[in-house]
């Protein structure tokens, strides 16, 4: 029953609690932060620790034009799912709109390697070679 009455008490999701962090402080409190409540509360069903949390806490930063506190979340996420074409993708979209051509290669890459036929991914990667001038490598 304690799990109960702390859920009732809890009044932000992890990710708004996060985003509160990040935006007030920093990612690095972010991150902080979110170990400190992983440690604490993993398998006690109070908080959603699952790939989708940092991704929403990044989409909120770079919405806010926060892209230098949402890109190293999404690195952190990227590296607590490796085996998620999803994280990878996650990561390589707001690279490429800043401009950072090898990083969001590097995570689409990833992101192939991982899942292959996504065509999403495919078409990304197309994208930047058209953006270099290249031919594929």
């Amino acid at each position: 029953m304690g799990g109960l009455q702390a859920r009732r008490f809890r009044t932000k999701s992890l990710h708004e609690t996060l985003v509160t962090t990040a935006t007030s402080r920093g990612a690095t409190a972010a991150f902080d932060q979110y170990r400190e409540f992983r440690n604490e509360y993993l398998g006690s069903g109070l908080y959603d620790f699952r790939e989708p949390t940092l991704n929403i806490v990044a989409t909120r930063l770079l919405q806010a034009k926060k892209p230098d506190d949402a890109i190293p979340i999404l690195m952190f996420n990227a590296e607590l799912f490796p085996k998620s074409a999803g994280a990878q993708v996650a990561l390589g979209l707001p690279a490429m709109e800043k401009g950072d051509l090898a990083a969001a290669e590097t995570a689409f890459k990833k992101a192939l390697e991982i899942e292959p036929t996504n065509r999403g991914v495919t078409q990304s990667l197309e994208e930047i070679r058209k953006k270099r001038g290249n031919q594929p490598r």
